[in-house]
């Protein structure tokens, strides 16, 4: 996926993420799918600021939160939330890392 993909996925799914929260709740498959997608766009994206990659990282961390509570530690769901969360995380140190100017 390139910068434009991201970007457009980023700006779809802030539409539909508070129309889901609404509608279903915030414990509602669709919701958390839909805030996982969200994060992921976020973090996957090579052009993302630290501010960007805290702001994943904080929304994995929920999403996280909330399937361990609503399906339990085993589910391929939470597994796979925990794993997007570690790799946002990895993300987010290698851009801490970074030589760059701190990027907010």
């Amino acid at each position: 996926m390139d910068e434009k993909q991201f970007a457009e996925a980023k700006q779809i799914l802030r539409e539909y993420i508070p129309a889901s929260k609404t509608a279903l709740g915030t414990e509602h498959d669709l919701t958390l799918v839909l805030r996982a997608s969200y994060a992921g766009a976020i973090y996957k994206d090579g052009s993302a600021s630290r501010g960007d990659l805290r702001e994943a990282v904080a929304v994995l961390e929920d999403v996280t939160r909330i399937s361990h509570r609503v399906y339990g530690s085993t589910h391929p769901e939470t597994l796979e939330n925990e794993d997007d969360l570690r790799e946002a995380k990895e993300a987010l140190a290698r851009a801490a890392d970074d030589s760059t100017p701190a990027d907010t």
